[in-house]
């Protein structure tokens, strides 16, 4: 708990600085819990709440919705409002259907490679496979019970420009 701005919190194992911890070693035992915790997950559903900024509106779109996974290969997400989107891959098929076409669109993900690194980001973020993302990203340890991290990407990474931060 930080008690006061600039402020250290306290947990069991540790004390980490308001800000968090950049600390190399602290992240990877961190990670490290949460890919043994998440191991045995075979399914996942949860709701989703995405705010896309885009320059073309003054305030941030908020999108409302859920996700899946079914390991190893199916993912799938639902938006409800402000508008109604699907998207279901299973292996290397992308399924996406939207409410103003009223159609559902095929794309092979084994012939679109960016699609498929994507995917890749995805699959990772929602199985808790964040080892392979510490490449590609900048990890501050938040808390360590419960665990919450936040990855920034860096220059040269797929989501440089794209996405700003991921907290988990």
């Amino acid at each position: 708990l930080a008690l006061l701005p600039g402020a250290a919190h306290a947990d069991e194992a540790t004390m980490i600085p308001a800000g968090g911890s950049t600390d190399p070693a602290a992240v990877r035992r961190a990670v490290s819990r949460i890919e043994q915790q998440s191991a045995d997950i075979r399914t996942l559903s949860a709701s989703l709440v995405q705010e896309k900024h885009l320059a073309l509106f003054d305030k941030p779109l908020v999108l409302h919705g859920q996700l899946y996974l079914q390991k190893p290969d199916r993912f799938a997400f639902r938006i409800d409002t402000p508008l109604r989107y699907t998207m279901v891959i299973a292996g290397e098929q992308l399924r996406q259907w939207d409410e103003d076409s009223a159609k559902v669109q095929t794309i092979s993900l084994a012939d679109n490679p960016g699609f498929k690194l994507v995917l890749r980001q995805m699959r990772g973020w929602l199985s808790g496979s964040y080892s392979s993302m510490l490449g590609e990203y900048d990890a501050t340890l938040l808390r360590e019970e419960p665990i919450e991290l936040e990855f920034v990407p860096r220059e040269n990474a797929l989501a440089y420009g794209t996405v700003e931060r991921v907290r988990v």
